[in-house]
Protein backbone atom coordinates (compact mmCIF):
# COMPACT_ATOMS: atom_id res chain seq x y z
CA UNK A 1 0.00 0.00 0.00
CA UNK A 2 1.72 3.46 -1.13
CA UNK A 3 0.28 6.38 0.20
CA UNK A 4 0.22 9.69 -3.13
CA UNK A 5 0.98 13.23 -2.53
CA UNK A 6 -2.11 14.16 -1.67
CA UNK A 7 -2.44 11.33 1.40
CA UNK A 8 -4.74 8.78 -0.10
CA UNK A 9 -3.71 5.90 -0.08
CA UNK A 10 -3.93 3.36 -3.19
CA UNK A 11 -3.43 -0.31 -3.56
CA UNK A 12 -1.27 -0.03 -6.96
CA UNK A 13 -0.86 -3.19 -8.48
CA UNK A 14 2.59 -5.10 -8.49
CA UNK A 15 4.13 -5.61 -11.76
CA UNK A 16 4.00 -9.47 -12.40
CA UNK A 17 7.58 -9.47 -14.84
CA UNK A 18 10.12 -8.99 -11.26
CA UNK A 19 11.02 -12.51 -11.56
CA UNK A 20 11.86 -12.48 -15.28
CA UNK A 21 13.91 -9.39 -15.25
CA UNK A 22 15.63 -10.65 -11.64
CA UNK A 23 16.33 -13.59 -13.45
CA UNK A 24 17.93 -12.06 -16.44
CA UNK A 25 19.63 -9.39 -14.28
CA UNK A 26 20.76 -11.87 -11.87
CA UNK A 27 22.25 -14.45 -14.60
CA UNK A 28 25.75 -15.19 -14.98
CA UNK A 29 25.67 -14.37 -19.32
CA UNK A 30 24.06 -10.75 -17.95
CA UNK A 31 27.09 -10.04 -15.69
CA UNK A 32 29.50 -10.95 -18.69
CA UNK A 33 28.10 -8.65 -21.18
CA UNK A 34 27.62 -6.21 -18.25
CA UNK A 35 31.81 -6.21 -17.28
CA UNK A 36 32.33 -6.34 -21.39
CA UNK A 37 30.58 -3.41 -21.84
CA UNK A 38 32.06 -1.66 -18.63
CA UNK A 39 35.78 -2.68 -20.12
CA UNK A 40 35.05 -2.32 -23.76
CA UNK A 41 32.13 0.42 -24.32
CA UNK A 42 33.65 1.49 -27.98
CA UNK A 43 33.09 -2.15 -29.04
CA UNK A 44 29.56 -3.01 -27.50
CA UNK A 45 28.74 0.38 -28.74
CA UNK A 46 29.31 -0.38 -32.32
CA UNK A 47 28.31 -4.32 -31.80
CA UNK A 48 24.58 -3.35 -29.98
CA UNK A 49 24.11 -0.66 -32.81
CA UNK A 50 24.84 -3.41 -35.54
CA UNK A 51 22.62 -5.90 -33.81
CA UNK A 52 19.77 -2.97 -34.04
CA UNK A 53 20.62 -1.78 -37.63
CA UNK A 54 20.67 -5.74 -39.03
CA UNK A 55 18.73 -7.69 -37.08
CA UNK A 56 16.11 -5.76 -35.34
CA UNK A 57 15.17 -3.19 -38.06
CA UNK A 58 14.35 -5.28 -40.44
CA UNK A 59 12.61 -7.85 -38.32
CA UNK A 60 10.38 -4.60 -36.99
CA UNK A 61 9.45 -4.11 -40.79
CA UNK A 62 8.95 -7.45 -41.65
CA UNK A 63 6.32 -7.44 -38.99
CA UNK A 64 4.88 -4.70 -40.57
CA UNK A 65 1.60 -5.20 -42.40
CA UNK A 66 1.78 -4.40 -45.74
CA UNK A 67 -0.65 -4.57 -48.91
CA UNK A 68 1.87 -6.33 -50.96
CA UNK A 69 4.68 -8.70 -49.81
CA UNK A 70 7.11 -7.29 -52.27
CA UNK A 71 6.64 -4.00 -51.38
CA UNK A 72 7.83 -5.43 -47.68
CA UNK A 73 11.16 -7.47 -49.33
CA UNK A 74 12.25 -4.49 -51.29
CA UNK A 75 11.98 -2.55 -48.09
CA UNK A 76 14.20 -5.08 -46.07
CA UNK A 77 16.44 -5.19 -49.17
CA UNK A 78 17.23 -1.42 -49.12
CA UNK A 79 17.65 -1.67 -45.05
CA UNK A 80 20.38 -4.48 -45.35
CA UNK A 81 21.60 -2.79 -48.57
CA UNK A 82 22.38 0.38 -46.45
CA UNK A 83 24.26 -1.25 -43.73
CA UNK A 84 26.68 -3.33 -46.05
CA UNK A 85 27.35 0.31 -47.94
CA UNK A 86 28.46 1.71 -44.54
Amino acid sequence: MTINPIGATSNAAQPQFTGAVDKVLGSKAFEKVAEFAGKNSATFNAASSLIMAGVLRPAAIMALPAKNEMIKRTMVMQQLTQLHQL
